[in-house]
C-alpha cells in the first residue's frame, strides 16, 4: 500500500498521477482525480473529486485513530494540483487498489476524530462528483461510542440480510424447504465468578459457586437428551466480562441463551422465590431494577474495563430483529413459568423485566433466572442442598426441551 504524508501546514492536495493501466475495464472507467484536505485543530473537510457518480463506503478504526474510504471500481488517477493550506489533525493518507477494483483510502489521524457529515456536493466542473468528508476531533469516549455503534450497525444490517434470505426460502413449495439439520443450541451462563462472588448466604456460601454447580447440571441433563448441543459461559471459578458472555452466545449462534442467578434483599430476610427476567429498559419495579443494577456492575467489581456504550446503541439494539426476540423471550419466559410453577417456590412477581447487560442478545431468545434469595433460610437451605439442585436442574432442563421442541414445531408448519 502506498503512502501520502502531510508537511506541517502545507499540502492540501494530493499531487502524484497514477496510471490506471493495471485496473480492469469497469474500474478505468471510474477515476479518483483529485483529493483535497483542508482543517484546523478542532475541524478537518475532506473532498474527493471523481469523475462520475460512484458507490463509496466509510468507516472509523483504532490503533491508530484512522477513516476509511471505500470507492467502488475506481482507479486512482491524481492530477498535479497544490494549494497552500492546513491539513489539521491528519497525519497522512494511505492509498491502494483491491483485487476486486475497489480503491481504499485510508486517512489517519493524530487525534480521536468522527465523521461529522457526509453529502455529495455540487461541483461547477463537469463529469465531476464531488464527495465531501466533514471530520471532527472527538473525545476518546465519543470515538469508541462511535465504534461500538458502527459495529453493531453493520451486525445488524448482516443479520437483517440473513433475515431476508430466511424469509425468501420460506416462500418456496414446502416441498423444497430443507429442514434443520443441526441441533438446537443452548447457551447456559452461570454468572459472577473469579473476583466476583455475587451474593452469600448466611453460612458465607456464595452465589457464584451455587449457580455454577445448578448450571453444571442443567447442562449435562440437556446433553444427555443427545438432542441439543450445550455450551457453558463459564466451566469454572473465572471471571468472564458480560460482553464475553454475549459474544459466546453469538459465536456459538445459540437458539437460547440462559443466564443463571441468585438474588439476596439483606433487608427483608422474609422474600424468597424464583423468578424469571426478560430485557427491557423500562423495569418491572424498583427491585427489578436494582436487581439488575447490581447483577450488572459484575465488570466493575472484578475490574474490567467498562465502555459506556449503551446508550449509544439502544436505538440500535432494539430496531430490527430485537423486537421480534424480545417477544420470543417472554414467550419462553411465560413457559418457564407455567412448566416450573408446581414443581419449585416462585417469587409473588415471577414474570419481570428489566435492562440485564447480559440479556443485550438483539437476534438470541434470552432470559435471567433467578433461583431464589440466599438472604432468605428457606431459599439458602434449598440452594445449598445437592438434592434439590440436582430436581429443579432436570425439571428446568425438561421445561426448556418442552420449548425447544414447540417452536421446532412451529418451524415446520
Amino acid at each position: 500500500m502506498s503512502r501520502l504524508s502531510f508537511p506541517l501546514l502545507v499540502l492540501v492536495a494530493i499531487c502524484l498521477f497514477f496510471s490506471p493501466s493495471n485496473a480492469d475495464e469497469k474500474s478505468q472507467n471510474l477515476k479518483l482525480h483529485a483529493l483535497h484536505v483542508l482543517g484546523s485543530e478542532e475541524n478537518v473537510r475532506l473532498v474527493l473529486d471523481t469523475n462520475k457518480a460512484v458507490k463509496s463506503t466509510s468507516f472509523l478504526l483504532s490503533a491508530p485513530y484512522r477513516l476509511i474510504v471505500d470507492l467502488e471500481n475506481t482507479a486512482l488517477a491524481l492530477q498535479s494540483n497544490k494549494q497552500s493550506g492546513d491539513p489539521g489533525f491528519i497525519k497522512k493518507i494511505n492509498y491502494g487498489t483491491t483485487e476486486q477494483g475497489t480503491l481504499r483510502l485510508v486517512i489517519e489521524s493524530h487525534v480521536p476524530m468522527i465523521v461529522e457529515q457526509f453529502f455529495i456536493a455540487e461541483s461547477n466542473i463537469e463529469n465531476q462528483e464531488r464527495l465531501v468528508f466533514d471530520l471532527k476531533k472527538s473525545s476518546e469516549r465519543e470515538f469508541r461510542i462511535t465504534l461500538a455503534k458502527q459495529a453493531e450497525k453493520r451486525r445488524l444490517l448482516a443479520l437483517k440480510q440473513k433475515k431476508d434470505d430466511i424469509l425468501k426460502k420460506q416462500k418456496e413449495p414446502r416441498q423444497d424447504r430443507a429442514k434443520p439439520k443441526r441441533k438446537k443450541r443452548i447457551v447456559i451462563d452461570p454468572g459472577h465468578g473469579g473476583k466476583d462472588g455475587g451474593a452469600k448466604t448466611q453460612a458465607g456460601m456464595l452465589e457464584k459457586d451455587i449457580v455454577l454447580f445448578f448450571s453444571q447440571i442443567l447442562a449435562k441433563s440437556l446433553l444427555d437428551t443427545n438432542q441439543y448441543d450445550v455450551r457453558l459461559t463459564r466451566t469454572d471459578d473465572r471471571f468472564v466480562s458480560l460482553s464475553r458472555r454475549v459474544e459466546i452466545a453469538r459465536n456459538f449462534n445459540a437458539d437460547l441463551f440462559v443466564s443463571i442467578h441468585a438474588d439476596s434483599l439483606p433487608e427483608d430476610r422474609r422474600v424468597r422465590g424464583s423468578a424469571i427476567y426478560t430485557i427491557s429498559e423500562k423495569a418491572s419495579d424498583v427491585m427489578a431494577a436494582r436487581i439488575a443494577k447490581e447483577q450488572n456492575q459484575s465488570d466493575a467489581i472484578a475490574g474490567h474495563e467498562v465502555v459506556n456504550a449503551p446508550e449509544a446503541v439502544i436505538d440500535i439494539l432494539f430496531d430490527l430483529t430485537r423486537k421480534e426476540t424480545s417477544n420470543l423471550s417472554i414467550v419462553f419466559a411465560r413457559h418457564f413459568y407455567d412448566n416450573m410453577r408446581s414443581r419449585i417456590h416462585f417469587f409473588k412477581k415471577p414474570l419481570q423485566r428489566a435492562a440485564f447487560t447480559v440479556l443485550r442478545v438483539p437476534d438470541i431468545p434470552s432470559a435471567l433466572i433467578e433461583l431464589g434469595f440466599l438472604s432468605n433460610s428457606q431459599d439458602a437451605e434449598l440452594l445449598s442442598s445437592e438434592e434439590w439442585r440436582h430436581k429443579a436442574a432436570i425439571d428446568m432442563a425438561e421445561t426448556i426441551s418442552a420449548y425447544l421442541k414447540k417452536t421446532v414445531a412451529s418451524y415446520n408448519q
